[in-house]
């Protein structure tokens, strides 16, 4: 069961980097001018950021957990508590910068396209940040 629960951990890490990435080239390709990709967008960011960024967290948790009722690690890791501030920036940004964009573009308004990809920007270098902080401490390196 812990292994499962690292590697859908891992995976889903993944996979939502994968999602942001996907918004961040519909956007920088003109999601903002048509409204047909800017749902497209929309959903990807949805499934990505919002839905599966809080299954990773609770995953995230429930791993941490079961490692420390069956081996012994400790709660205290620096590198762990990190990763879990540093989504505490994502939930915002997800919902004021690059949601309330992308519902604009949906609607066929204006959409300010410096402040959408801004904040898709931010949410690539955060889990960036977050996978190597994790990477590293399953090395052993933090």
């Amino acid at each position: 069961m812990m292994i499962g629960l690292m590697h859908s951990h891992k995976y889903l890490g993944y996979l939502l980097f994968l999602l942001l990435l996907l918004t961040a080239v519909l956007v920088a390709t003109g999601a903002t001018r048509n409204p047909g990709l800017a749902r497209i967008a929309d959903r990807l960011h949805r499934l990505g950021a919002m839905n599966l960024g809080r299954l990773e967290i609770v995953l995230g948790v429930a791993t941490l957990a079961a490692m420390a009722d069956t081996a012994g690690a400790p709660w205290w890791r620096p590198s762990l508590w990190a990763g879990l501030l540093l989504w505490g920036p994502i939930e915002p940004i997800a919902k004021r910068l690059v949601h309330a964009e992308l519902a604009r573009a949906c609607a066929g308004e204006p959409a300010n396209r410096g402040r959408l990809l801004a904040g898709i920007g931010l949410e690539v270098v955060l889990i960036t940040a977050i996978i190597g902080l994790m990477t590293m401490t399953r090395l052993g390196k933090l």
